[in-house]
């Protein structure tokens, strides 16, 4: 099986679409913690939303790059960046 390389046009598509998504799960996690109630039953979860676009944010910056393998050392959440990184232990 030949593997397909993907057009930096296309994977810029994509970097975009996931700062889209990025954006609205921010506009949703902010409209959420404006309601008192909801932020303190649901704190943990708010967080996650938060968590949710930094991810996507990461994700895409990585789909932007010109270096995305050096890059992944930059991605600012341990856990994602831990994660993608086995993904490389079989070039090293």
């Amino acid at each position: 099986m030949t593997k397909q390389v993907i057009p930096s046009e296309l994977l810029g598509n994509i970097s975009g679409e996931l700062i889209q998504l990025a954006e609205i799960v921010e506009g949703l996690g902010e409209a959420l913690c404006g309601d008192e109630q909801v932020l303190s039953k649901h704190l943990s979860q708010l967080q996650s939303v938060d968590l949710v676009s930094q991810s996507l944010r990461c994700q895409a910056g990585l789909l932007a790059s010109d270096n995305a393998i050096a890059d992944i050392e930059k991605v600012s959440l341990q856990d994602l960046q831990d994660r993608l990184s086995k993904g490389l232990e079989c070039l090293r």
